[in-house]
């Protein structure tokens, strides 16, 4: 194996992210420059960990490339390829690099040749891995028509509705033009509590999960934005049609909006603004922001997907 690895080349298959990347550390491992034991990192971002999966196979690590992928597969599988991923290192080409390949080890489809020297070498290893169910450090909640991933890390989760995705949701503070004040910073998964990021006294808890809805208790004295970051062709609220790309925005009372062919509504009129994105690299490729006012002090919100 280090033959493979030898000094001169190791370059050429270094992972684009580089030094200090997990990929890039457990290369430099099987190479034998460095001692690394394969830990199961099950709070690194999705497209890490189908790499780190690969890598351990590659290095004969079969329980813990077993365990690292059974937990990825079903969030693959629900399109839920952002989670634990911070949106300024969200790139679209290695998370659909990454779970290409995983999926292609798993025996579930086939893809082309990548062109970059490190998601080559995994392709050309053809590696082939039984996975293991495993859903440690997240919950999934589905139907047919729905889907919810929890994770209460980074960001409160993602949800389908449909064919619409909504890559990254959980609480926002204003003003929402900046992304660093999303996110969850601390959670306590048993009972699904967890705090803004950005506002440490504002607390949240996500609860009564029946079929494509839930509730929303929040507790706190700071005005704060219950955010969704979504990805559809187009948004209509009342009779207006908002498109991606576009400087139009909504900001006004509402209790539904519709993407696409999905909508998202709550159990009375909120404050609500809509910011039309870009899509790409950007926000998890997300082409709106969707955002309610949450009442202060201690209020509970049902929010329902259909």
């Amino acid at each position: 194996m280090r033959e493979a690895f030898a000094e001169g080349n190791f370059q050429a298959l270094a992972h684009p992210l580089g030094k200090g990347c997990p990929p890039t550390e457990a290369l430099r491992a099987l190479s034998g420059f460095q001692n690394v034991v394969p830990t199961l990192e099950y709070c690194s971002k999705v497209s890490v960990s189908c790499q780190l999966a690969l890598l351990w196979a590659a290095a004969g690590f079969t329980e813990a490339a077993a365990q690292m992928a059974g937990r990825l597969e079903p969030l693959i599988a629900e399109g839920f390829t952002a989670l634990w991923t911070p949106e300024r290192e969200y790139s679209h080409e290695e998370t659909a690099l990454s779970t290409g390949l995983l999926l292609r080890a798993l025996g579930r489809g086939d893809m082309a040749e990548p062109k970059e020297g490190f998601f080559r070498w995994l392709y050309h290893k053809n590696l082939n891995i039984d996975s293991v169910s495993n859903q440690h450090g997240y919950e999934l909640f589905k139907n047919p028509n729905f889907s919810l991933a929890l994770t209460l890390k980074g960001h409160a989760g993602a949800i389908r509705v449909g064919n619409t995705m909504i890559p990254a949701f959980g609480p926002h503070a204003a003003p929402l033009s900046n992304p660093n004040l999303f996110g969850v910073a601390d959670a306590f998964s048993q009972n699904r509590w967890f705090c803004s990021s950005a506002v440490k006294e504002s607390w949240f808890q996500i609860d009564s999960i029946q079929g494509s809805s839930f509730g929303l208790h929040s507790i706190g004295a700071t005005p704060i934005y219950f955010a969704f970051y979504v990805r559809a062709g187009e948004c209509r609220i009342r009779e207006k049609l908002f498109k991606p790309k576009s400087l139009q925005r909504f900001q006004g009372e509402a209790d539904s909006v519709q993407f696409d062919g999905a909508e998202i509504s709550v159990d009375r009129p909120l404050m609500t603004e809509l910011i039309p994105l870009a899509g790409g690299d950007s926000f998890w490729g997300a082409t709106f922001l969707l955002a309610f006012k949450l009442p202060t002090i201690n209020s509970k919100i049902f929010f329902k997907f259909k």
